[in-house]
């Protein structure tokens, strides 16, 4: 292993100042080093959840949480650094904000990984060549984007290369424990992309073989122990490694994304999945010169590389295993990005030595820039494609013409440079003005006024989208969750079953909801707000302009009612009625006479537009055609009669969709949204009816409707109420679970109830076929599920005790294979160290 020279240490030097020096032009500009996408509303609140979850039971590895999704395995957050080292190294940090650690270790994470790769290239080649691979590394496109933007993508670098380093120690001294421990940490920070972090490990080590021995099956002994060794470094963490992958099982979320035999098979050259793009490797046209160049060698470890880096750019079938059989998509071959280094290391190494022949290379390139070029008609960056091409090879020109091969430089940095700049520039940046409110002391002390001795759920509907995952106190109880995996049924009963609206653009993103209805039937008592509350929240206390309202009215989390509907009955009501079922009665699956009385009414709604803004409408066969020429276009319908005391329920279907890519249409009607996304989104939302539940504690006299810029077709608009005094009744015929929070322990719930006659008990927490038990005066007793979604049981007249707990499935066995994999890593030390005396 090569020391660092004075050359080296110079130039990691400014490399490190060129990172930071980003990052500093960015505090400069009032932006915190992390996006508005997903970063503020998971890849922060997530971790500072599972920190807040150990500063208040002291358990490293809890099972539940309850704060979240109404309810949910803890395993469906593995994703979002569960059980990470870099995550558990910030509970020793108490005083550091996670939105700031998040930040400091992320760009701690760049600059280890970008040392590392350094170290890597300059043990096999000479530093000139070191410094151009950690060059396009540092500047290549998902580093640092996805650094402030999605950290598992790029997270496990130091363990990837950790482990990479490993193999060629392996080669030179036999010791394991070096790739064990960085295969274990690969898992542990980021699931996902451990696994295709695992077959570039493996594709290295058959590089390494060929390229060190003759192909032989002998020779390829040492693969099979590589393989071994990964294994022993996955099975000492499979306490998380077994419970998460029967989350994934279990609750990933399909996608909408349409893909035949024939997408998969034949080949193509996507660019989105190589080049110029923050979700892949986001490389340039060097690396097509360095795959053809490793080609044209005779050397075949160089070809076999070349070959199976082009299968993954051609073939889309591997994209689409990699992407866990979802869509096709570039993200999954992030962590290829140290493979093709080697590649083009491999080029550059030997053009620094004047070993290249490149007039015979460019005779060869000629056909291969006309196809890419006509390959890429349509695509977005084509004009990117071509200047790099054209500086590319005119640099290459020159340097045959002058033999001055570190001409390469130029146009490699010139052009990694401008594309680095061009993806990161435009980023939707956290202001950290905004980050400041976000984290602002006075949601947790308006949490504080809550004086209550049973749970209930509370509300946040500020920035709805931001505060999905933001627990503040550990008593506050959210129905909001955004995850990649979450419990199916409670994702269906919002979606298809309540119809809450749908703000964002995905489809597996559950927010607050501005539904008074559901944040009744759910036991959301408390409202924190700026803007008016829905009807029946009653003001308690004020902080900075910010409200704390409370509902007397709403259901608790769990009740006990002898109003039962079957099943049956229950899906023969259509939407607002079945929302009104859902309220008043527990559905069972069971068989039972009809007994559904309706609550709501049809209402005419009438009355007049008395503002329109840059809005062009037309009414044709019941069906509304809008046009806006920009967002915020609005409509103000003045109500010929206020609705007063009453919940106004709007549905209609939206029959247009924009086309196009990470896009949406959308409708808000008194602060309420609808949003349905571009159809070519791969988390497309398919809402394609709009649900509106509007109310106020004021007389509603005003419909403000907002569109955002684009075309609209609206049809079978409908229009219904619910008296709310109605509503305020059905806390009357149910018996309440008093949830005791002072007996209460981690990973359940302990509460009592006196039901007044034979009943079904609902906990309003989202059905899991295997993990809960129930236990009624200390009887275990069989649950199951209620209302399409929930937990439901049959419990007799009188006072009970009840006990509601939580073991995460195959916690136990991954327990147990962790204690094996920790035995057999033990013996591998011994071995190695009485091989090596």
């Amino acid at each position: 292993m090569k020391k660092l020279n004075k050359k080296d240490c110079f130039f990691l030097t400014i490399l490190f100042s060129f990172i930071l020096g980003f990052v500093f032009i960015l505090r400069a500009k009032g932006f915190a080093f992390g996006s508005n996408i997903d970063w503020i509303s998971q890849h922060i609140t997530i971790p500072e959840y599972f920190r807040m979850l150990f500063y208040n039971n002291g358990n490293l590895l809890p099972q539940f949480s309850m704060n979240l999704g109404m309810g949910q395995n803890i395993f469906y957050f593995f994703y979002y650094g569960f059980f990470s080292p870099i995550i558990l190294f910030s509970y020793l940090l108490p005083f550091l904000s996670m939105a700031n650690y998040i930040q400091i270790i992320s760009i701690i994470n760049i600059l280890i990984s970008t040392y590392l790769l350094y170290k890597w290239i300059n043990n096999k080649y000479n530093n000139n060549t070191a410094i151009i691979a950690s060059i396009i590394f540092v500047l290549s496109g998902p580093l640092i984007y996805h650094s402030h933007r999605h950290i598992m993508f790029v997270n496990y670098f130091p363990f990837l290369m950790g482990a990479l380093m490993s193999i060629d120690y392996y080669f030179l001294k036999k010791k394991s424990l070096p790739l064990i421990i960085n295969s274990a940490l690969m898992v542990l920070t980021s699931f996902y992309y451990s696994v295709p972090g695992f077959i570039v490990v493996g594709i290295y080590t058959l590089y390494k073989i060929i390229q060190n021995n003759k192909l032989s099956l002998k020779n390829f002994q040492p693969f099979l122990k590589i393989i071994f060794f990964i294994f022993i470094g996955v099975l000492l963490t499979s306490f998380i490694f077994i419970p998460s992958l029967y989350t994934i099982y279990i609750g990933r979320s399909n996608t909408s994304v349409l893909i035949s035999l024939k997408d998969l098979i034949i080949p193509k050259l996507n660019y989105d999945l190589t080049f110029y793009y923050t979700y892949s490797l986001g490389l340039t046209f060097i690396y097509v010169i360095s795959l053809i160049y490793n080609f044209l060698t005779k050397e075949k470890h160089k070809i076999f590389l070349s070959l199976v880096l082009s299968l993954c750019v051609l073939i889309p079938v591997f994209s689409y295993v990699l992407n866990v059989f979802m869509y096709i998509d570039g993200k999954c071959f992030i962590p290829f990005l140290p493979l093709a280094l080697i590649v083009i290391s491999n080029f550059v190494d030997d053009l620094l030595k004047n070993n290249v022949n490149i007039k015979k290379l460019l005779y060869i390139l000629i056909p291969v820039i006309l196809f890419m070029i006509y390959s890429a008609s349509g695509y977005n960056k084509i004009n990117l494609l071509i200047t790099d091409i054209v500086i590319t090879i005119f640099f290459l020109i020159l340097i045959s013409r002058f033999k001055k091969p570190k001409l390469i430089f130029f146009p490699i940095i010139l052009i990694m440079f401008y594309m680095f700049y061009s993806l990161n520039i435009n980023e939707n940046y956290v202001d950290i003005k905004s980050l400041r409110n976000e984290n602002n002391s006075k949601y947790l002390e308006l949490l504080n006024e809550i004086d209550e001795n049973s749970a209930y759920r509370t509300l946040i509907n500020n920035n709805l989208l931001n505060k999905t995952n933001k627990v503040y106190s550990i008593n506050q109880y959210n129905t909001s969750i955004y995850s990649s995996a979450s419990n199916k049924r409670y994702l269906n009963f919002v979606r298809n079953v309540f119809l809450n609206e749908v703000i964002n653009k995905d489809y597996a993103t559950i927010t607050g909801s501005n539904n008074v209805l559901f944040n009744i039937y759910t036991g959301t008592k408390y409202l924190i707000s700026d803007i008016d509350p829905l009807i029946g929240y009653n003001f308690i206390n004020e902080k900075d302009n910010t409200y704390i309202y409370e509902n007397k009215d709403v259901l608790p989390i769990g009740y006990a009612s002898s109003k039962i509907m079957s099943l049956r009955e229950f899906n023969t009501l259509d939407y607002p009625y079945n929302v009104d079922a859902l309220m008043n009665y527990v559905i069972v699956n069971t068989s039972l006479d009809n007994v559904y009385q309706s609550m709501v009414e049809k209402y005419q709604l009438e009355g007049k537009v008395i503002n329109q803004k840059e809005i062009e409408y037309s009414l044709k066969n019941k069906v509304y055609s809008l046009k806006t020429k920009k967002d915020n276009n609005n409509i103000n319908f003045k109500l010929d009669d206020p609705i007063i005391d009453k919940v106004l329920i709007i549905r209609f279907n939206m029959d247009f969709e924009k086309k196009g890519y990470n896009c949406s249409s959308e409708i808000t009607i008194n602060e309420t949204t609808n949003s349905l996304s571009c159809s070519d989104w791969k988390y497309h939302n398919n809402n394609y009816s709009f649900e509106y539940v509007i109310s106020s504690n004021k007389e509603i006299t005003n419909l403000d409707i907002s569109f955002s810029k684009g075309e609209f077709e609206l049809s079978e608009i409908e229009f219904y109420t619910i008296d709310y005094s109605k509503i305020k009744n059905i806390k009357n015929n149910i018996s309440e679970f008093f949830i005791n929070k002072n007996l209460s322990k981690e990973n359940s719930l302990h509460g009592e109830v006196n039901v007044k006659d034979d009943s079904y008990f609902k906990l309003t927490i989202p059905y899991e076929k295997k993990g809960f038990s129930v236990y009624i005066d200390g009887i275990k007793t069989k649950y199951e599920l209620v209302d399409k979604a929930f937990i439901g049981f049959p419990i007799s007249k009188g006072k009970h005790i009840i006990e509601i707990e939580f073991k995460a499935p195959y916690l136990l066995h991954g327990l147990a294979l962790s204690i094996i994999g920790l035995i057999i890593c033990i013996f591998i030390i011994i071995f190695d160290k009485l091989e090596n005396q």
